[in-house]
């Protein structure tokens, strides 16, 4: 059964709760550190820690009890030369794991576009 945004539960709740988010985000991030085109991004950093960081960012977005402790993303992303396709590649897979999980679509949404308010924070500026 699919709850609608009229169930009075949050889009946390209506996906699963805690145990459901982390499958998804543990998902995601096998997905990008084996990803062709952006896992070079990822070589050598600790999985572990960057899942508990996405996990309290969406967390945070979706009305959950987790909220994140990470640095801003500016800081956080500022060594990488990330270009916008980089962060498009990003968000096409956080779509596909999400979509392939079966998460409401209320949820992924919301997720995805919290992301989005993110992209000028996280991509490489011209003359930077």
């Amino acid at each position: 059964m699919r709850l609608g945004p009229d169930s009075g539960l949050s889009l946390f709740e209506q996906l699963g709760g805690e145990d459901v988010l982390r499958e998804v985000v543990r998902d995601f991030y096998r997905r990008i550190f084996d990803d062709v085109m952006i896992g070079f991004f990822f070589r050598g950093l600790d999985r572990d820690h960057l899942i508990e960081r996405e996990l309290e960012f969406a967390s945070q977005v979706l009305g959950g009890p987790l909220t994140y402790q990470g640095r801003s993303m500016r800081e956080t992303h500022q060594r990488h030369p990330i270009l916008s396709g980089h962060f498009d590649r990003r968000q096409q897979i956080l779509r596909q794991s999400l979509q392939d999980s079966g998460i409401p679509p209320s949820a992924a949404e919301a997720w995805i576009q919290a992301g989005e308010r993110m992209r000028d924070q996280i991509i490489l500026k011209p003359g930077s």
